[in-house]
């Protein structure tokens, strides 16, 4: 039986299958690092509002930051701390309810240290692993872009009309 992912480490998450499917999505560190530059909350707001609607709406899953799509930590991951002295978990638990309609319900947040001795994940960052829930409240819509999402073929897409219209 595979382990639950809040006891996933960092070999655990560098040992999962290239490529991506419909239960699990890398995403590099300039998809959720505000520390970088160049980084803009608007754009990391709108990505994770389109894949909280897809994961939510397709079963659920795992979005992976800080981690290329070769399956190597990107950047060292994501700092730990993101506005000042609150910590990107903390932001992240804070905003993910803000993102859909309907409100992701037991969504979790998991921040996935740097393992002791040798480790890819430099100091100060960490890995970030936001696990949606399949949900009962869905059909779920981005209110960044009032969209609809699915996962298909490991990747999210808008949702077909029919596919929405089915669910109501």
């Amino acid at each position: 039986m595979p382990k639950a992912v809040e006891n996933w480490n960092e070999n655990d998450v560098l040992a999962l299958p290239l490529g991506e499917n419909d239960s699990f999505e890398r995403k590099g560190s300039r998809l959720l690092d505000l520390t970088l530059p160049g980084v803009k909350e608007g754009d990391v707001l709108n990505e994770l509002a389109k894949q909280l609607s897809a994961f939510s709406n397709a079963g659920g899953g795992q979005i992976i930051y800080g981690v290329d799509n070769n399956g190597k930590v990107d950047q060292g991951g994501i700092a730990v701390s993101v506005k000042g002295n609150q910590s990107t978990k903390e932001w992240l638990e804070d905003v993910i309810p803000t993102l859909t309609e309907f409100e992701i319900m037991g969504f979790n947040v998991y921040e996935i240290a740097a393992n002791a001795g040798s480790s890819n994940i430099a100091e100060q960052k960490a890995l970030y692993i936001v696990d949606v829930p399949d949900s009962d409240r869905a059909p779920h819509q981005s209110k960044r872009d009032l969209k609809y999402y699915v996962r298909l073929p490991g990747k999210s897409h808008p949702a077909p009309h029919r596919n929405i219209s089915y669910q109501t």
